[in-house]
């Protein structure tokens, strides 16, 4: 899968609120929000005359979200399988949103994780993220949303956490922060492993990958897998889209606040 074919509403979304780009990028991505439905039928000079920016501008934005034009761009909405009010829909009809059925879900989604959890190998990892020089956390929505408070707390211990979704940015990352550093890769659907394959073979440092466990055995992904030190496997009652969309975050969440623990327990000991 392209990577380019991920998350382009995410996309849009984190530059109306995270405020990492400037004021005309954020104009045109809400924008494109808008009329996310029909983003087919806009032009690129469409765009630039309804919002009183320059053709240049489109361009840029883009670039910036990763894509080489606006065609490009929209191309990869054509072919995102994450169709957001598709997936809202059938969880709906499915019951998934009724408080009694979600707190279950939720339950047997964090308990699984609980059972995918190797201590011992969980504080061996916890002592080399704290050996490297900064943790590069790939992933996309929902997973990135979550694991912010993650990035927050170690943050506020005085670690550097990057949280990124599009693995060519990383490049110059490495750059800025140097070696050696510490890759962590969430792809419970493994559907980043082949798009981070050939960025992350060439990070310096430990590197590991979350991933659901029916995907550690298929054939397709073993070629994948070989560039990570640690293959960390989640157990789920279920692994279908819909599923890890709404309870599945849950799961790496927890995940991740038992790392944290681990994390600050040894940063304890060190001060």
């Amino acid at each position: 899968m392209n990577y380019k074919e991920l998350s382009l509403m995410q996309k849009l979304i984190n530059c109306t609120i995270s405020g990492s780009l400037d004021y005309t990028a954020g104009m045109i991505a809400q924008y494109l929000l808008l009329n996310y439905a029909n983003l087919g039928q806009l032009s690129p000079n469409r765009v630039s005359e309804e919002c009183f920016v320059s053709l240049s501008s489109v361009r840029r934005f883009c670039v910036k979200l990763g894509y080489e034009n606006f065609s490009d761009m929209v191309k990869a909405k054509k072919n995102n399988p994450e169709d957001q009010q598709a997936i809202a829909n059938f969880n709906l009809e499915s019951g998934c949103y009724n408080p009694g059925n979600l707190r279950i879900h939720i339950s047997d989604a964090m308990y699984s994780a609980y059972r995918s959890i190797d201590q011992k190998r969980l504080q061996q990892i916890a002592a080399q993220i704290l050996k490297a020089k900064a943790l590069i956390l790939f992933c996309t929505r929902p997973y990135n949303m979550w694991l912010r408070e993650f990035q927050n707390q170690l943050t506020a211990w005085g670690r550097s956490v990057y949280i990124i979704e599009d693995s060519a940015s990383c490049r110059d990352l490495v750059k800025v922060t140097g070696e050696p550093l510490y890759t962590f890769v969430v792809s419970p659907m493994a559907c980043h492993l082949e798009p981070f394959y050939n960025e992350c073979k060439d990070i310096p440092g430990e590197k590991s990958v979350l991933v659901c466990r029916p995907y550690l055995t298929e054939p397709e992904y073993r070629q994948f897998l070989t560039v990570y030190d640690t293959v960390l496997s989640l157990r789920m009652k279920s692994y279908t889209y819909e599923y890890l969309e709404i309870v599945g975050k849950y799961a790496v969440a927890y995940w991740f606040d038992v790392l944290l623990g681990e994390l600050l327990a040894q940063l304890k000991l060190k001060s």
